[in-house]
């Protein structure tokens, strides 16, 4: 984040995020001073005015539960209070699609927030990306399962990543070294094939049953 965040804006971050995932909507700011021991309304919306000055929510002052979470490089990850080894849960948005600008991945459009346990996906910065079809039936992957990419991860022979080649965003999987002598699948890449610049490493599927 551009600017550091304080134990108690974590503490905001944290509960709005964990309110959502149970109730589907944000919660009101007399139930977020509730939720971190904020008696003062006026205490709250000072805090939410420095998180939106930050840059991590926004707010439409018309309503009362309109409060929207906002990625700093689309990643916002929350830890639990006074946890100092970084577990509880983090938001991993689900991006529309992704460019290459300037020799960096560029990501549109958030379409949706995804919430999983920090002791599931690990350290790092996080996004989601969706199967367009149903071509990678070979590696197991369904139309409109969701990739959980981890940015900026070096891949290794056997791994699944994203990448980009001539501006466009594929799904390939790096080809094991004992496979060389076997014809090479479509959706195969080599370590060594240039043409293709690494997103990031796939590190889960999640899929709507």
């Amino acid at each position: 984040m551009k600017d550091k965040l304080s134990e108690k804006e974590k503490q905001i971050l944290l509960f709005i995020s964990s309110f959502f995932e149970r109730n589907g909507f944000p919660p009101t700011v007399r139930e977020i001073g509730k939720g971190v021991g904020l008696k003062s309304s006026c205490t709250v919306h000072y805090h939410l005015k420095k998180l939106e000055q930050k840059g991590v929510l926004r707010r439409r002052s018309c309503k009362p539960r309109a409060i929207e979470l906002v990625m700093d490089e689309f990643v916002v990850q929350s830890s639990a209070p006074g946890s100092s080894d970084g577990e509880g849960l983090v938001q991993i948005p689900l991006v529309k699609d992704v460019y290459y600008v300037n020799q960096k991945p560029v990501f549109e459009e958030v379409e949706t927030l995804l919430f999983f346990p920090r002791s599931l996906v690990g350290k790092g910065e996080f996004f989601a990306f969706r199967v367009p079809d149903n071509r990678l039936v070979s590696l197991n992957l369904l139309k409109d399962d969701y990739l959980i990419v981890k940015k900026g991860e070096t891949l290794f022979c056997g791994d699944l990543g994203l990448f980009f080649i001539d501006d466009e965003v594929c799904i390939r999987k790096v080809r094991d070294n004992q496979r060389y002598s076997e014809k090479k699948k479509w959706w195969e890449i080599d370590f060594w094939d240039d043409r293709y610049s690494a997103i990031g490493k796939v590190v889960g599927v999640w899929r709507k049953l």
